[in-house]
Formats: C-alpha cells, structure tokens, sequence
C-alpha cells in the first residue's frame, strides 16, 4: 500500500511540475471567469459583469430560458469545446511521455527494484496520470458550481457529474495512448496514435448521429403524409355520404359530373399521399440498416460523444427548456394550420381548396430534433458506458501484458 502510494505521489508531483498543467489551469480560470461575467437582469442578459447589457425580456432573471442559456452554455459550449477537446489535446501532449519515460533506462530498474508485480505498478501509474484532468476538471467544476449557484440560485450538486465523465471520456482515448506508448516507446508515436483514433471515432460517431438524423427525419415524414391521407379520406367519406351530396351540390352550383371529377381528384391525392408515405419508409429502412452497422461498431468502440451527453441529460431534465428551446427563441414552431372546414361535416367550406392538389406535409426540423432527443435520453447510461469500459480494459489488458513480458 505505501508502495502503491508513493506511485501515485511521484505522479502528482510530477504533473505540478509540468508547465502545461498549470497553462491549462489558468486558461480554465479565465474560461471560468467569462462564464460568471454572464448575468440575468429584468430587462435581459448582462454580459461581463454587467457592463453591456441585452434586452431581451425572454431571458429576463428569473425565466426558464434565463436557466436553460446559462446552463446550456455549460452543456453546450463550455464542456465540448474546451473540456472535452481543447484540455483534452493539452492532457494528451503532457501525458503522452510518461509511460514511455517511465520505461526509459535507469527509470523502470528503480521500480521494478521494489517489492511490487509489474501489473501493479502499471495500473496505478495509470491512475496517477489521470489526475491531470481529474484535478482540472474538479476545480473547474468548482468555479462553474459557484458561478450558476449566484447567478441563477440553484447549486446544482449533479454539475460535479462532469467530473468522472469528463475523466472518463479523457481515459478512452489515453489508453490507446498508452498501449502505442508501451509499444513503441515513444511519446510522439503514441500522441499522433491516439490523435488518429480520435479522429476516426469522431467520423464514425458523425456517421451514426447522421444516419440517426435521416432515419428520423424519414419516419416522421411518413407519419406526417399517414396523417395527410387519414385527414384526405375522411374528407372523402364525407363527399360520398349520400345524406349530404344533393344538398352539397345545391350549395357549391356543381353538376354531378364536376362533383364525381374532385372525389376522383382527391382519391388520387390519397394514392400519391399513402405512396410518399411508403416511400418514406423504405427510405428510412435503408438508413436504418447503415445505422445498425455503424452501431455494431460502436458496440465495440468507446462512445465519446455519448459519453459527453449523459452530462447534459443529467443537468437539463426532461421537460425543462434546454439549449434547443433557446435556439429556436423559446417555444417550438406553430403547428401548420388544419384545413378549412364547414360546421356541416357533410360540406367542405371552400370549393378553391377541393380545386388545388393538398399541400405536401413537412417536418420541422425543431420536431425531429426534439424526437432524437427524446429516444436518447431513453437510452440508459450503462448501455453507453458499458462498452466504453470494455474497451478501455481490453486495450489496457494488452498492453500491461506486454508490459508486464517486456524484458528490460
């Protein structure tokens, strides 16, 4: 145990002394200052501590678009974009030469000289090299706690989610890092590995969100020209009902035959309704298929963005405005209206909509962005982390065995 804890010291120690830990560490802290400088007054958003000032009375202190900005900032901005790629290439480039220092000459022969197996040794100097984002990530976490507790009164115990995620997400790409890193020995090999891993991951997650998208997309549209055709051929019924076809033609000044050339008209606007929306479908199975694939793969490769969502999910509840609430200006888009009806269910009111071919129905994209989100938050955590873990531990499994079989 002393042993254990003398490693896990040595590789504390030996990230303060790194330069880049503390640049990291002071760009946080501005990161962290910019964030606080946002504020919410009656009028709108005030912006470093108050010296500008926005008026927008949706985001007023108080509101739920006040929250969902502030926090979506965090979610959104803050966590992808510097925590999970900016500090994660600076924790790269500073640990990416400790395993191979580590198994220098005269370094490993002062190691290896103390009572200790070998694969011990490895993995608690993996665990001491993850204190790099640990420990920046925590006290990040601490100024962002801090900043939404006095700007928006919630002191949010879950923002310190961000911590393991974050160490996490940073740990799925590290040990490809170390296992390039016990393989060759160098740590520039191994950064320009893990940088490549990290790419493909990246455009094999890309690839999976699309075709996610596009499946979506293509139900939902099908569902939209289902509703159409149900909407259409109730109107036909109507047309049809003999009760009413006398009394509909006195109405509208039509000739039997004019009457008879609409319903003809509309059940051909039935046909090419029922017809897009099987068109639809098959399209829709055909991304689902290419989606199946690309998530085979991911069944056996780390889910990174994943990984980074359950923040969010956790932070911004189901049911709470979010980021996308704001981006679309607080409230989704009105629904189309429904066509004109008489307060006769026999008779259609205007004789010009019978004339024109139905309008095609569309999906708003706020609608399938909405739908996404709400199948991934029915996704349990264990089923993205899982196979993340599995991974990280095979990759790690391999290379402390070659770790462990290296003759130095």
């Amino acid at each position: 145990m002393i042993q254990t804890w003398a490693i896990l010291v040595d590789s504390y120690r030996l990230l303060l002394a790194k330069k880049l830990f503390w640049a990291t560490l002071a760009i946080s802290a501005l990161v962290v200052l910019a964030f606080a400088s946002i504020g919410f007054t009656e009028d709108g958003i005030s912006i470093f501590f108050g010296v500008t000032t926005l008026e927008a009375p949706e985001f007023a202190k108080g509101t739920a678009l006040s929250r969902a900005l502030y926090v979506g900032i965090f979610t959104s901005f803050i966590v992808p974009i510097w925590l999970a790629w900016v500090a994660t290439i600076l924790a790269l480039v500073s640990t990416t030469t400790i395993y191979p220092d580590f198994m220098s000459e005269g370094a490993i022969d002062v190691v290896l000289a103390k009572p200790l197996h070998r694969a011990k040794v490895f993995f608690v100097k993996y665990l001491g090299s993850l204190l790099f984002v640990f420990a920046q990530v925590g006290i990040f976490c601490v100024g962002v706690f801090f900043a939404i507790g006095f700007r928006l009164g919630e002191w949010n115990w879950m923002l310190f989610a961000a911590v393991p995620l974050i160490t996490l997400f940073y740990s799925f790409l590290y040990c490809v890092n170390v296992l390039a890193g016990v393989l060759w020995r160098s740590g520039i090999a191994a950064l320009l590995v893990t940088m490549l891993f990290w790419f493909a991951l990246f455009i094999v997650q890309t690839s999976e969100n699309a075709m996610v998208q596009i499946t979506t997309q293509h139900r939902m549209e099908a569902e939209s020209h289902d509703a159409w055709a149900a909407s259409l051929e109730n109107r036909l019924e109507r047309m049809r009902n003999p009760a009413t076809f006398g009394e509909r033609i006195a109405r509208t000044a039509l000739t039997p035959e004019a009457q008879a050339e609409r319903i003809e008209r509309l059940e051909a606007d039935i046909a090419t309704a029922r017809e897009r929306a099987e068109d639809r479908r098959a399209s829709a199975a055909g991304f689902e298929k290419w989606r199946g694939r690309i998530g085979a793969m991911m069944n056996v490769l780390p889910r990174t963005q994943g990984t980074i969502g359950l923040l969010e999910r956790w932070l911004i509840p189901k049911g709470q405005a979010g980021m996308l609430e704001v981006m679309m200006g607080g409230a989704p888009p009105p629904p189309p209206p429904e066509p004109a009806q008489n307060d006769d269910p026999g008779l259609d009111v205007a004789p010009l909509e019978l004339e024109a071919a139905p309008p095609r129905p569309s999906v708003d994209s706020y609608e399938v962005s909405t739908r996404i989100q709400d199948e991934l938050r029915e996704i349990p955590a264990w089923r993205v982390l899982g196979p993340s873990l599995l991974f990280e531990l095979f990759v790690l499994g391999l290379a402390c065995w070659i770790f462990v079989r290296r003759d130095f």
